[in-house]
């Protein structure tokens, strides 16, 4: 472990597994999200996963200021295996559901071959939408000053956090929220921001954090101030959920190593999402599972909770190996290259 770690935390092209770590952490907390949300604490009922929850709704934000840290390098090569990526999984979801389930029709089977442009995970499309958009954004900001750029990020991040108005499970899913974070996550990597806040004032800012929205988690439904607590450390665009993520990745970005078996594994993050989240299997993934081990088992529901993330994350690492190897077959540099002779480009 070294500090301070460079900006990024990359060297020679050697992801920081610590950044890797945490990108699996939250991947799993958004396991955990959904299973709350949909399964052990329907509309905020349970305080005790109200605060759990809360926690792990910080998952998305962090994503997207790491993208912002690292930065959108645009390529069709890239752009292709993603996106190619998205109709694997939502393909074989829909096939899951249509032969071995017999809960989908036909018509549902064909749509699975359009999974961004019918927005079957809206995170996908949004951070899509965000990758069309990078040379752009980055045009911006490599030709600002850091007074400009500074100025940029605040309309953004206005426009993110005050002017917009949405509901609470989907406050922020847009592009310009995706463009705030990620302008803010150049903005910490860019001027070397992280480095200059020390770990203890960190650390006590995420603790007096915990503090106030577990006081908040028991305030109660019907109390005034639980519609606040709501809007400013649920909501993805609220200040005191955005303002945990920067400290969090800021933390895990002050320590650097490297461990090839992390970022191995963390090469499979974007697959648990996309089959775990996926509405025409999830009901079988993980709502009718933990309905079932609550009623027939004497486990307490966190350690059920605990049992399900762990369970469904190694399994959709282990089933992404298959996708790994037919991609490794698709030379997408090849296609990439055609297609800028297509189009010139």
């Amino acid at each position: 472990i070294s500090s301070p770690p460079p900006i990024g935390g990359q060297v020679a092209g050697r992801r920081n597994s610590c950044i890797e770590m945490l990108r699996l952490l939250c991947m799993m907390g958004i396991i955990g999200h959904h299973i709350i949300t949909n399964v052990l604490s329907l509309d905020f009922a349970n305080p005790y996963y109200t605060f759990i929850d809360t926690i792990f709704h910080v998952s998305v934000i962090v994503f997207v200021l790491i993208t912002g840290i690292y930065g959108i390098k645009p390529r069709i090569s890239k752009l292709l295996s993603l996106e190619l990526e998205i109709i694997y999984y939502s393909i074989l979801s829909a096939g899951i559901a249509y032969f071995a389930l017999r809960s989908i029709g036909l018509k549902e089977l064909m749509l699975s071959f359009f999974p961004v442009s019918r927005r079957v995970y809206w995170f996908m499309s949004a951070y899509l939408e965000l990758y069309l958009a990078s040379p752009f954004i980055n045009f911006i900001i490599d030709r600002s000053s850091k007074r400009l750029f500074i100025y940029m990020t605040i309309v953004l991040g206005l426009s993110y956090c005050v002017l917009f108005n949405g509901d609470t499970y989907n406050a922020g899913t847009n592009l310009t929220g995706f463009a705030f974070l990620y302008c803010l996550g150049r903005l910490m990597s860019k001027y070397h921001l992280m480095v200059k806040l020390s770990i203890r004032s960190l650390l006590l800012f995420v603790l007096l954090y915990l503090l106030v929205v577990f006081f908040f988690s028991f305030s109660g439904k019907d109390c005034r101030i639980f519609a606040h607590f709501i809007n400013e450390f649920y909501r993805y665009n609220g200040i005191g959920i955005i303002a945990f993520a920067v400290a969090i990745v800021t933390i895990f970005h002050h320590f650097v190593f490297y461990n090839d078996v992390i970022n191995r594994i963390s090469r499979s993050v974007l697959a648990i999402y996309l089959i775990h989240e996926n509405h025409l299997i999830s009901n079988f993934v993980y709502v009718k599972p933990t309905q079932y081990l609550l009623s027939t088992t004497q486990l307490h529901s966190f350690w059920i909770l605990v049992i399900e993330i762990l369970c469904i994350t190694v399994l959709c690492v282990l089933i992404d190996q298959l996708r790994i190897f037919f991609f490794k077959k698709i030379n997408f540099q090849y296609l990439e290259t055609k297609a800028k002779r297509v189009f010139n480009y």
